[in-house]
């Protein structure tokens, strides 16, 4: 009777398991097509939600941003006891006030809050990777006039239309009729507040020779900005200058020199390569500040450092 009982609880399992995998063959193809279309269609149904949920977080960053800036400007420029118009720039980072444009972008919406406390519209860009600026004056009646503004962001719209630089550029000024003509010495200079250098016309490309000098009021140039602008042969940058986009200087095959300083960040490596008569580099730093920029230069370029 045991070994009966015995050989029934040993042969127990074996049935079981034979039977389990008898009934069950896995999922068929179109189960797992099935469940991976109602996957998909949960995605595309979350993710618009998804998105419009972080961008108007970054937007309520950006206000707190704006408030924070304000309230600093205010009570900076009353404490100091001034009365002529100043301009100051909020530094996120530090939470402080700067005269100068801060390094650390700050932007984080790709378009203004509706409480946003920018006061003209048409002035400010996108805060996307921009920072924020103010200028504050006080009236003869001792009101305080506070302007906010963003500047240096991507993505949006300029205070200036393009067209308009394009149609001061092809009448022989540079953005405005009392600027530099474009011949000889070309200086590119500060237009109403911080101006990044955009895309030039083509058109206009063969009326830009011989030396280039950008205004210090320039932090940006943006990418293939002065493609094809064989006539430059020097360009000379200034220290403010913070980032070079890709492809901005892309068959300048005219250009034999340009100066450029240690602080300007250029996007990609080769972006002197296609300068093919590229003689000279005035380098603006140290022999490692160089290296670490790991930039490719024509074979025949030669760098010359300038403590």
């Amino acid at each position: 009777m045991k070994m009966k009982i015995k050989k029934l609880i040993k042969n127990k399992p074996a049935s079981t398991f034979k039977k389990f995998t008898q009934n069950h063959h896995g999922f068929t193809l179109l189960e797992l097509l099935t469940v991976i279309a109602i996957i998909a269609i949960l995605i595309a149904i979350s993710l618009p939600l998804f998105n419009s949920v972080l961008e108007k977080a970054k937007q309520r960053t950006d206000v707190a941003n704006e408030r924070n800036a304000k309230a600093l400007a205010t009570v900076t420029y009353l404490s100091d006891g001034l009365s002529n118009e100043q301009t100051y720039y909020f530094d996120a980072e530090s939470g402080t006030l700067k005269k100068t444009v801060p390094e650390f972008k700050y932007g984080q919406s790709k378009q203004l809050a509706k409480d946003t406390l920018v006061t003209d519209k048409s002035k400010s860009t996108v805060p996307y990777k921009g920072y924020i600026y103010l200028k504050v004056s006080e009236s003869a009646t001792k009101d305080l006039s506070i302007q906010l503004l963003w500047g240096g962001g991507e993505g949006s719209a300029s205070s200036i239309p393009t067209n308009e630089i394009d149609n001061n550029l092809l009448k022989g000024g540079m953005f405005d009729k009392d600027y530099a003509e474009i011949h000889g010495t070309t200086t590119i200079k500060f237009f109403k507040n911080e101006w990044q250098v955009l895309n030039i016309d083509k058109a206009a490309h063969q009326k830009l020779k011989g030396v280039l000098n950008l205004d210090p009021k320039f932090v940006n140039i943006q990418h293939y900005a002065f493609e094809k602008c064989t006539g430059i042969t020097e360009i000379n940058l200034p220290s403010t200058l913070r980032r070079v986009e890709k492809y901005a200087f892309e068959g300048m095959t005219g250009l034999e020199k340009i100066s450029f300083y240690n602080t300007t960040y250029f996007q990609i490596p080769e972006m002197l390569s296609s300068c093919k008569n590229l003689k000279t580099i005035e380098f603006h730093g140290t022999e490692q500040q160089w290296k670490n920029l790991n930039l490719k230069i024509p074979s025949g370029a030669n760098v010359r450092f300038i403590p």
